[in-house]
């Protein structure tokens, strides 16, 4: 089979989504197939007002992106035209531009901007979704991409555009999606589920098993920005568990740090910053419990896989994907957003006997084996194409 891979990157450099398309581009061609790439990369926006109209016109309907995508199919003519992200460059003309020319076309939605304007279902630090439920002038209502009236207006009438046109229904053949919450929020808006596969991302490297013992520490990794959660795993640890015999390091940088780290001491609190990959997989490694106090959705935090292959299980809050990822209490600690549960939720980890834990760890590296390993995804990401051919695997 071969396949064209479609990626509008963010920002120069790899991010999240980039480095997916890379490791599913390696797992395509490990099985024999061939990929071809098109990627084009969002630049900052020049021309004034002018420069700024014109992005946000190209934003919803890009006739370059269109010409673009129809000169490459030419070119390529591939089986199956995969999209992994269309925003702000590409636009949604180029799944008109496969239609057109009879190529089936896959897009996988990495985030929630298909119902709302930041994509991340996010506002004032906590999870959102009147967009999905309700109206989509919510976001200019609340001004949610970059608290910007300006700049919310064409994600909104981007939204709009396309549900009146049925861009996504006439045009996508199949939706990937990184979880089942993904596609239960999205059927709320109106798509149809025997058009969504489910297929999470995985782990194409998966980091080697520490045979080091465990440490009493929990772990913290990631950004130390508002929606991570800190500012509320913080006071509760220093207030309940500041004289507890387990360490809790903080692993990252970001906003919130300076603020944060001077506000909340403890013998027992350890800020790191930013780490090396290696050293960061070998302090989860050996850390007896990994934290993700998160107060969004998130998409799919890669951290917990890393975390669950190395027998280090999460703490996670009942929020998003995340106690799907992490599989619930059998195979890690899931509490109820709010002080009280994380409480409840530390206190238990703290406490819990090595038999137990023994238990707990063996049981999300199974997990991970058994459902985020790269034949998995591979089985997934066929049928994924099957269904968009009609071809049911």
């Amino acid at each position: 089979m071969k396949i064209l891979q479609l990626h509008n990157r963010y920002l120069a450099g790899l991010g999240g989504e980039d480095s997916v398309v890379e490791e599913e581009k390696w797992l395509l061609e490990e099985h024999g197939h061939t990929v071809e790439q098109t990627f084009v990369t969002t630049e900052p926006v020049s021309g004034g007002k002018l420069g700024m109209a014109r992005a946000a016109g190209n934003m919803i309907w890009s006739r370059d992106s269109y010409a673009l995508v129809q000169k490459v199919l030419r070119e390529v003519e591939p089986d199956v035209m995969h999209v992994h992200n269309v925003f702000p460059v590409l636009s949604p003309s180029v799944f008109k531009a496969a239609k057109d020319l009879g190529v089936r076309t896959v897009n996988t939605l990495h985030n929630y901007r298909l119902v709302c304007a930041n994509g991340l279902l996010m506002r004032d630090g906590g999870p959102c979704t009147l967009c999905v439920t309700g109206s989509r002038l919510n976001g200019l209502k609340y001004r949610c991409y970059r608290d910007s009236l300006i700049l919310t207006a064409p994600h909104t009438a981007s939204q709009y555009y396309h549900a009146l046109a049925g861009t996504y229904r006439k045009y996508v053949d199949t939706f990937v999606v990184l979880s089942s919450f993904a596609a239960d929020l999205f059927m709320q808006r109106g798509m149809v589920r025997e058009k969504i596969v489910v297929k999470p991302n995985f782990l194409a490297n998966p980091p080697q098993v520490s045979t080091e013992p465990k440490r009493n520490v929990i772990t913290f990794v990631g950004k130390v920005v508002p929606e991570k959660g800190l500012s509320r795993l913080l006071p509760v640890w220093c207030q309940h568990f500041g004289e507890s015999n387990f360490t809790l390091q903080i692993i990252g940088d970001g906003t919130e740090r300076e603020a944060l780290e001077a506000q909340y001491q403890a013998p027992n609190l350890v800020w790191r910053g930013w780490l090396d990959r290696r050293d960061v997989l070998h302090e989860v490694a050996t850390s007896k419990w990994l934290v993700l106090p998160s107060t969004w959705f998130e998409g799919f935090p890669m951290v917990l896989l890393e975390a669950m292959y190395s027998r280090t299980p999460a703490i996670v809050p009942r929020l998003g994907a995340m106690p799907e990822i992490v599989g619930g209490t059998e195979s890690g600690l899931v509490y109820e957003p709010g002080d009280p549960d994380m409480i409840r939720a530390l206190s238990e980890a703290i406490a819990m006997d090595e038999v137990r834990y023994n238990e707990v760890a063996d049981l999300a590296l199974r997990r991970v084996q058994e459902e985020y390993s790269p034949d998995v995804s591979y089985r997934k990401l066929m049928v994924a194409y099957g269904t968009a051919s009609g071809n049911l695997h």
